[in-house]
């Protein structure tokens, strides 16, 4: 009945945040950051495959595992990239004093999905031994860029234009995820999207790695 409701009391409550113009910019930094690995997933390959390196020539034909070779070096590589990670954090809270994050598990668990990301595709590229090393480290390059661009880096409009237009770009973007996760979390307080964007990063990792397998597995030589 509107003769009970009470016209005087305010059923919506505003609330008002600062937040910097340059917060969406640090944050793609940490999401291009965890594609770095993506040198040392194509490294890894190069070395491992017979027609690309001369090391790649004797393990083809020597007793060892090639697939925990390939394990461990991709364990050291996820290890130093996200110890650079951690770093750069470090280096943005007490070096330059800008605080980022409030929320570090979340966060972190973020940042981890998004560099296996990145050195999951570069091990998918580098399992291509037709494109030459050349090519792969200028990919390793400007993917990262591309992907940064669209997220935000050289302008806030940029991915604001691409989430109107084109809302699953956005959405598979795994430097946007990266992106919108940590200033959602941190700057918000919002978690709804969090689980979703882990288990995109983790879903895209997953395809990388079973292309590269598949490739690796089609893979012959004939005699040197």
């Amino acid at each position: 009945d509107p003769r009970q409701m009470d016209w005087g009391k305010s059923y919506v409550k505003i609330k008002s945040q600062n937040v910097s113009p340059y917060a969406t910019i640090f944050y793609t930094l940490f999401g291009m950051f965890c594609f770095y690995g993506f040198f040392g997933g194509v490294q890894i390959l190069d070395i491992f495959q017979a027609d690309v390196s001369e090391l790649g020539k004797r393990m083809s034909v020597s007793p060892v595992k090639k697939g925990r070779y390939i394990l461990g070096g991709l364990v050291a590589v996820f290890s130093l990239n996200v110890i650079s990670n951690l770093l750069l954090i470090v280096y943005l809270n007490w070096a330059l004093k800008v605080s980022l994050f409030t929320d570090y598990p979340s966060s972190i668990s973020l940042i981890l999905a998004g560099n296996l990301v990145g050195i999951t595709m570069g091990v998918w590229l580098g399992s291509n031994s037709r494109l030459s090393p050349q090519i792969k480290m200028g990919l390793g390059i400007g993917i990262p860029l591309f992907l940064a661009m669209l997220s935000g880096m050289m302008s806030v409009n940029i991915k604001t234009m691409i989430m109107r237009s084109l809302p699953w770009l956005d959405q598979i973007n795994p430097v946007s995820i990266v992106t919108s996760g940590l200033y959602r979390i941190n700057l918000l307080g919002n978690h709804n999207y969090y689980s979703r964007g882990i288990f995109i990063l983790l879903t895209l990792s997953a395809v990388f790695a079973l292309l590269s397998v598949r490739a690796l597995r089609r893979r012959s030589y004939d005699s040197f």
